[in-house]
C-alpha cells in the first residue's frame, strides 16, 4: 500500500489513495498517519479525503492520537490550501473540537479553500452562530465562497435563512450565482418565482415567521425541474446560459460525425444551434469554448469578451472545426476548472468518456465533487440520445452542484 503512494506514475499514486477511502475493512489509524507524509500535494488532498471518507464510515481503528497530530500538522500555514482544507474536513469525524478554532480562524479570510471549508465545516458542526456565518459568506468579496454558501443554505430549514437568500438575489452581479439562488429559494420553498427580488420578498412576507422549514428534498437530477425534460437539439441555440463566465465543452468523439441518409452529420445540424447561442450572449459575457476529442481544442485558451468580433470569430471557428477521436471529458472538464474565473461550465456530449487517463463515470464523480468542494463551480450537462444510466451519474454531478440536466435528442 505504502509503495503504491511513492512509485509508479502520478495517476496510479492517486488511485491508490482514493481507493483506500473505499474500502470496507478498518483501517489502522497510526498507518494512516504515516501514509500522510507522502510528498506531493495532490496526493496527500486525496490521502487526506479517504481520511474522511473511513471516518465518517466508523472505519479507522486503534489510538487515533498521531492520525489527529498528522491531520492538524497539514492544516498549517505554509501546506498547499486544497491540502489545508481537505486536512479540516478529514478532521471533522475524528476530532471535531479540535475543527472549531480552524473554522474561526479561516471562514472570513481570503483564501478560497480554507472559507469554504470552514463554512462546510460550521454547518456539519451546527454551531450556534451559523446562520451568521452563512451570511457573512453570503456576502464575501470571493464569488466562490459565495456560491458555496449559496449550495449550503439548500440544506437548511432556518426561515431567517430566506431573507439572506433574497438579500443576496438583490446585490449579487454575477448571473450564475443569481440563478443559484433562485434554485436554492425554489427548493427551500416551493415557489417558482424567477429572479426577481421583489416578487420573493413579498412571497416570503406571506409565509408563516414561526418554526422551521421544512427539509429540503431533491426537485430532480437537474436541480431544476424547468430543465428536467426532454428536447431536441434545436433547443440548444434558445438555451440560457445563465452565466457571464462560462465555459461551454463539446463533445467531438463518436456519432458527431456519423451521417443520415442527406449525407448530413449531426455537427452539420449542431453548427447552426451553437452560432444562436453565441450570438444570444449579452456584451459583458466572457466565455471559453472547447471542441474536445483526445484534448482539448479550445477557441481561446482565456475567456474572452462577447464583443460582435469574438462571436463571429468563435462561430466561424467552430463551424470549421473538424477534430475527431476518443473524447476526453475530464481534460476538457478540468481545462474549464483550471481557468479562475469560470463559474458555470455547460458539457454537450452524445456518450459516455471514450478517452483520457478518466474515463469510468462511477469513479469520476464523487472525485470531481471532492474537486467542486473548495473551487465551486455550477455544472450543466446537455446530454443528446445518452441512456438511462448515463443521465444518472452526470444527473448526481449536475445536482450535488446546483447545475441542470438538460436532456436532447438529435
Amino acid at each position: 500500500r505504502g509503495k503504491g503512494l511513492t512509485t509508479g506514475p502520478p495517476l496510479l499514486r492517486l488511485r491508490w489513495a482514493e481507493l483506500m477511502g473505499r474500502g470496507v475493512a478498518p483501517q489502522d489509524a497510526r498507518g494512516l498517519g504515516g501514509l500522510l507524509g507522502v510528498r506531493g500535494a495532490a496526493e496527500r488532498r486525496v490521502l487526506l479525503w479517504s481520511v474522511e471518507r473511513l471516518g465518517r464510515r466508523g472505519l479507522i481503528a486503534g489510538e487515533q492520537g498521531r492520525l489527529v497530530e498528522r491531520v492538524l500538522g497539514l492544516t498549517r500555514r505554509g501546506r498547499d490550501p486544497g491540502v489545508r482544507a481537505a486536512a479540516l474536513q478529514a478532521l471533522l469525524p475524528l476530532a471535531p473540537g479540535r475543527a472549531e478554532p480552524l473554522i474561526r480562524a479561516w471562514i472570513g479570510g481570503e483564501v478560497r479553500e480554507l472559507c469554504c471549508s470552514a463554512l462546510m465545516a460550521a454547518m456539519e458542526l451546527d454551531l450556534p452562530d451559523r446562520t451568521r456565518l452563512l451570511g457573512a459568506a453570503l456576502g464575501h468579496g470571493d464569488w466562490g465562497v459565495r456560491l458555496r454558501a449559496i449550495e449550503l443554505a439548500r440544506e437548511e430549514t432556518s426561515p431567517v435563512v430566506l431573507d439572506l437568500l433574497v438579500a443576496r438575489l438583490r446585490e449579487e452581479p454575477r448571473a450564475a450565482l443569481r440563478a443559484a439562488v433562485v434554485v436554492t429559494l425554489r427548493r427551500l420553498t416551493g415557489l417558482r418565482y424567477r429572479d426577481q427580488p421583489d416578487a420573493w420578498e413579498a412571497a416570503l412576507r406571506s409565509l408563516s415567521p414561526i418554526g422551521a422549514l421544512p427539509r429540503p428534498t431533491s426537485t430532480s437530477s437537474s436541480g431544476d425541474r424547468d430543465t428536467a425534460a426532454r428536447g431536441t437539439v434545436a433547443a440548444l441555440g434558445r438555451l440560457d446560459p445563465m452565466s457571464d463566465r462560462l465555459a461551454i465543452l463539446i463533445d467531438f468523439s463518436g456519432s458527431i460525425w456519423f451521417k443520415n441518409a442527406e449525407g448530413h452529420s449531426k455537427k452539420d445540424r449542431l453548427d447552426p444551434q451553437v452560432t444562436r447561442l453565441l450570438s444570444g450572449f449579452d456584451p459583458e459575457v466572457r466565455f471559453l469554448l472547447v471542441p474536445y476529442t483526445h484534448e482539448p481544442h479550445p477557441f481561446e485558451r482565456e475567456l474572452v469578451g462577447a464583443s460582435q468580433r469574438n462571436i463571429r470569430r468563435a462561430q466561424r471557428f467552430f463551424e470549421a472545426a473538424r477534430m475527431n477521436g476518443s473524447g476526453d471529458l475530464y481534460g476538457a472538464l478540468s481545462l474549464a476548472l483550471d481557468t479562475p474565473e469560470v463559474d458555470r461550465v455547460m458539457l454537450l456530449t452524445d456518450g459516455a468518456p471514450s478517452g483520457g487517463e478518466r474515463w469510468n463515470i462511477e469513479l469520476m464523480v464523487p472525485h470531481l465533487q471532492e474537486r467542486l468542494r473548495f473551487r465551486p463551480a455550477l455544472l450543466d450537462f446537455i446530454l443528446v440520445d445518452s441512456p438511462r444510466k448515463l443521465e444518472r451519474g452526470w444527473g448526481q454531478l449536475a445536482e450535488s452542484t446546483g447545475g441542470r440536466l438538460i436532456r436532447l435528442s438529435w
